[in-house]
């Protein structure tokens, strides 16, 4: 490395906090104030310490490693509730075949069922805490509206707020969300996004979530879930052998008295479909590439290659940004008679700009000590 960096504070928070803490004497305190103030003293006394390091990798790859020691979180998860955290599995970069090569803004990850899971988690927490909290500055007399709220209100809890939500997602579709559905979404799964030239709409943004197939009876139960829910609502959609389209979804957020002809347009169509291989939810062509992956994909893109090579061993996420797609289509826009010169000239500046680099990318490794590594790579074209 050109430059290193070592930052140890999880101490220096803890101590600050016990000095507030004494200073102010718990008897000073409203309310549930002492039990976050010892959560906040716990979570600083096992934060890791981090060291950064900076390079560049054969002359043109701007390369910041961040690297974390182990991190105890069990008694932070005991005091929040949570279940113990899963590590990720490592993703697969065989996985950039089902994403086109034009995609410029792709987000590889795995375990989204197990992440969402710990949202909800979190999410009830949070819950708890904001309202404990309002009742607690409602007690210190800045919260005199408290008292005006219904009594049914004030005894919800973060976990009715859960329960709401799956018992929601039972209602319309049949299926548990957290055992039929997030428990088997955990191999990889990636989003991406990029721009379309259209003969009606001139330019579009197409993208599209896919999840790994790895449970396919799972899968299965899943897509027949959410057509079965479609049929018993009456929705308007369409079967096209094993993919769904659902053409007011997108079209829905259009003003009323748009051209007939660019609400035809077959980009405005969503859809979702399941193969061997992928469960697709997204724009139409960016959902039929995804499960048929006949044309070029990002595996075969020169610059996503390039970029792979510095992306850290085992990572669990990619984090990738293509420059060359944006810079074509501000060039695209800026050439096409939507935008005004002043505009057009903004956008051909910008597209030069971006121009100079080549690729941008995020990647993180994580051990079953929590202690792990995160790689940010910026690569100038050649």
């Amino acid at each position: 490395y050109n430059v290193l960096a070592y930052l140890d504070i999880g101490p220096t928070l803890a101590n600050m906090y016990e000095q507030m803490f004494a200073q102010m004497g718990s008897a000073m305190m409203p309310d549930g104030m002492s039990g976050m103030m010892d959560m906040a003293i716990t979570m600083y006394r096992s934060y890791p310490p981090m060291a950064m390091g900076l390079t560049l990798l054969d002359g043109r790859s701007l390369t910041m490693d961040y690297a974390v020691g182990s991190f105890n979180i069990s008694e932070m998860e005991a005091a929040m509730g949570l279940d113990p955290m899963t590590i990720p599995a490592p993703v697969s970069l065989d996985f950039a075949q089902y994403i086109p090569a034009d995609a410029p803004i792709v987000i590889h990850s795995t375990g989204a069922g197990e992440s969402t899971k710990r949202s909800l988690q979190v999410m009830a927490y949070m819950v708890d805490a904001f309202k404990e909290m309002a009742f607690m500055f409602s007690d210190m007399g800045s919260g005199s509206g408290m008292d005006d709220i219904p009594q049914f209100v004030r005894d919800i809890t973060g976990n009715d707020v859960r329960a709401f939500i799956n018992l929601s997602f039972a209602g319309m579709t049949g299926l548990n969300l957290e055992k039929d559905v997030l428990d088997h979404i955990n191999g990889n799964s990636a989003f991406y996004l990029r721009f379309l030239l259209s003969d009606v709409l001139g330019y579009t943004l197409d993208g599209a979530i896919i999840i790994e197939n790895a449970e396919p009876d799972a899968m299965q139960k899943i897509f027949d879930g959410l057509v079965g829910a479609l049929e018993q609502y009456d929705a308007n959609f369409e079967l096209e052998g094993e993919a769904v389209s659902l053409p007011g979804v997108i079209r829905g957020f259009f003003p009323a008295g748009m051209p007939e002809e660019m609400m035809a347009a077959p980009e405005l169509d969503f859809m979702f479909g399941l193969d061997d291989n992928l469960f697709a939810f997204g724009t139409r062509q960016a959902v039929e590439f995804s499960l048929d992956a006949s044309g070029d994909s990002l595996a075969d893109d020169p610059a996503y290659s390039e970029a792979a090579q510095y992306f850290l061993d085992d990572t669990v996420m990619v984090w990738y940004l293509g420059f060359a797609p944006i810079a074509e289509a501000l060039n695209v826009v800026a050439a096409s008679d939507t935008v005004d010169s002043f505009t057009a000239n903004d956008l051909e500046m910008v597209s030069t700009a971006l121009s100079i680099f080549s690729s941008a990318s995020i990647t993180a490794s994580l051990d079953e000590n929590y202690s792990g590594v995160a790689r940010f790579v910026l690569t100038l074209a050649e």
